[in-house]
């Protein structure tokens, strides 16, 4: 399974619960997470995308910690059987 679908299924997932997911592009820095995702509320986090089994780069890793050190969520997503417990988790951690 690649990476892509996990990230499709993500946005389809997102969108059934009245949400955006938005896909991050900055120039020049492949290390950001891949989605911003906004539910009703307000809730939101960081998503990093990966195929099943492949894990964050060290770079990306870093990135996250300082995320999180600044109070942002960062989530990390493997698979699509994942998505429900991490839509749970952002509402949890907002």
């Amino acid at each position: 399974m690649l990476e892509r679908k996990v990230e499709r299924d993500l946005n389809a997932a997102v969108v059934a619960r009245r949400g955006y997911s938005k896909k991050l592009v900055p120039t020049g820095d492949k290390d950001w997470p891949d989605r911003l995702v906004l539910l009703p509320g307000g809730v939101w986090a960081f998503v990093e995308t990966k195929a099943p089994g492949k894990v964050p780069r060290p770079s990306q890793l870093r990135l996250h910690a300082r995320l999180r050190r600044a109070g942002y969520i960062v989530l990390v997503l493997d698979h699509p059987s994942k998505i429900a417990a991490l839509l749970e988790a952002i509402a949890i951690l907002n």
